[in-house]
């Protein structure tokens, strides 16, 4: 199974910004132009002995991509496909949160033992999201400590406070 490549180098990227320039790679797996091809704008330039290592770094990219996406869509963040991302529309801020989100959660489950362990107790995101929303309805936490304590080992709940009228 053969492959095939083509180059174009120093081309603009966007009609309005012509001095806005990069370079493109287009692929194809087989060796034929039948199938469809793979393509990808880089600032590095493509030759014969770089172009496998653009191309694995081209799909680890991609893959990085789709697997977020994909996490976003899924695992509770309820992210969508929205064409409305302009300046007059909300879903471009609220895109913005999400994304924040995502990344300050990724954080915690890279650099916190107690977040991982919680993770691993409650077995999916999406559980952990909902009784995460249902700590914030229900009690004052001053720190994410207490907050992965309370998911993790239980949080006891403070009984209403009654007054009886006794006259």
């Amino acid at each position: 199974m053969g492959h095939r490549f083509r180059f174009v180098h120093d081309v603009p990227l966007h009609a309005s910004h012509a001095d806005l320039r990069g370079n493109f790679i287009e692929y194809w797996e087989g060796g034929d132009a039948k199938g469809q091809p793979l393509s990808w704008v880089t600032a590095l330039r493509g030759n014969n002995r770089n172009v496998y290592a653009l191309r694995r770094g081209g799909w680890a990219r991609g893959k990085i991509e789709n697997e977020t996406f994909n996490t976003l869509q899924n695992q509770g963040y309820h992210f969508e496909h929205n064409d409305g991302h302009g300046t007059q529309n909300l879903s471009g801020g609220v895109a913005m949160l999400m994304m924040l989100a995502f990344v300050v959660d990724q954080t915690q489950q890279l650099y916190g033992a107690l977040c991982r362990a919680v993770w691993a107790k409650l077995g999916s995101k999406r559980l952990w999201g909902e009784r995460m929303r249902s700590l914030f309805y229900t009690y004052h936490l001053d720190s994410m400590r207490a907050l992965f304590g309370a998911l993790g080992h239980g949080f006891e709940q403070a009984r209403p406070l009654l007054r009886l009228n006794t006259s």
